[in-house]
């Protein structure tokens, strides 16, 4: 039988027990998908994962939080004025009913303003 690379050795009250550094709490805790017996290796960790830096999301992520409201917003929108839910009276008529209308009034002339594009295009 081969020895492994690396004794691994049972966590023992060492020098980094208890400190600033690392709070006891951390001693014997899992790490990645093994416990941590090195003390080396447990300080490295925490030193990585618990800089106040990480916290702040970098700006990959601000934009991806930003897209997924975006995408959100334009879903409901969606399912709330556009989606048809049959022919039958449901949740959403009413208010499909005032959008469709907003959207005509928005987009079609009145008669008077037909009458004075008529006029303008005469003179």
């Amino acid at each position: 039988m081969t020895d492994h690379p690396l004794p691994v050795s049972q966590p023992s009250a060492g020098p980094m027990e208890g400190t600033a550094e690392i709070p006891a709490y951390y001693i014997g805790r899992r790490v990645g998908n093994r416990f941590s017996t090195r003390p080396d290796l447990r300080a490295k960790y925490f030193r990585r994962m618990h800089r106040p830096e990480r916290l702040k999301p970098s700006m990959g992520q601000r934009k991806i939080h930003f897209m997924a409201h975006v995408v959100c917003a334009a879903f409901a929108y969606w399912g709330v004025f556009w989606a048809d839910y049959g022919d039958h009276h449901h949740a959403f008529t009413s208010l499909q009913q005032w959008h469709r209308r907003k959207l005509d009034e928005f987009w079609n002339l009145t008669p008077e303003e037909k009458e004075e594009f008529k006029d303008l295009s005469k003179k």
